[in-house]
């Protein structure tokens, strides 16, 4: 029932778990007990302080990334599509404004949200984010997604490691229309640099 969820929310749950609560949505069942449980988690994010939040999530950020010696990691390497939804989920988590208003979405339509609607997140700009920062995240987000899911088509694979073989390189530039390998390396280092940077202005 209702009042177990709240005991739990209380007392156990871990930052981990409400990451993931970013991303809930009713797929079926009742109506108002979706309502009531999604208060409760409100509830419960409204007490977590921002300091632990940053914490939790840079810890488990540096137990993930990682480095790959056959190629560039499009989500585990720093600056990629995971530090775009560690900063998504960390503005979600601290402001329940922003969680109540935009949980639910995938990950790129958070970021797209929080980048075209100004009033909704200019509460927070003096103090952890600007516009700006917003659009190259988004920017550097769709970017990453894109060369992922052509990687999928072109190669047959589901992983992100971008590979060092420069013939690969070639069609996966000629595929999201980059002009050419040069191209492509240029965008992956200026769009992993924006990340890191934004990562570091959030969570220090």
């Amino acid at each position: 029932d209702i009042q177990g969820y709240r005991a739990y929310l209380a007392s156990r749950i871990q930052i981990w778990e409400l990451q993931a609560l970013t991303r809930i949505n009713q797929a079926a069942g009742s109506e108002s007990f979706f309502t009531q449980f999604t208060d409760a988690v409100t509830g419960r994010i409204s007490e977590v302080k921002r300091a632990s939040l940053q914490k939790d999530i840079k810890e488990m950020r540096n137990r993930l990334v990682t480095s790959s010696s056959l190629g560039f990691s499009l989500k585990k390497n720093k600056g990629t599509i995971t530090d775009c939804e560690f900063a998504a989920q960390y503005l979600l988590l601290s402001h329940t404004g922003l969680f109540n208003l935009l949980k639910g979405k995938s990950y790129h339509g958070i970021i797209e949200s929080l980048k075209i609607a100004e009033d909704i997140f200019r509460e927070i700009q003096s103090e952890i984010i600007n516009s700006d920062d917003l659009l190259n995240l988004y920017s550097a987000f769709s970017f990453f997604k894109e060369a992922e899911m052509a990687q999928e088509v072109l190669f047959n694979i589901s992983g992100s490691v971008v590979p060092n073989d420069s013939g690969k390189r070639e069609k996966l530039s000629a595929f999201i229309k980059i002009q050419n390998v040069q191209e492509l390396n240029r965008l992956i280092t200026a769009h992993t640099k924006t990340v890191s940077d934004i990562f570091t202005k959030v969570f220090g």
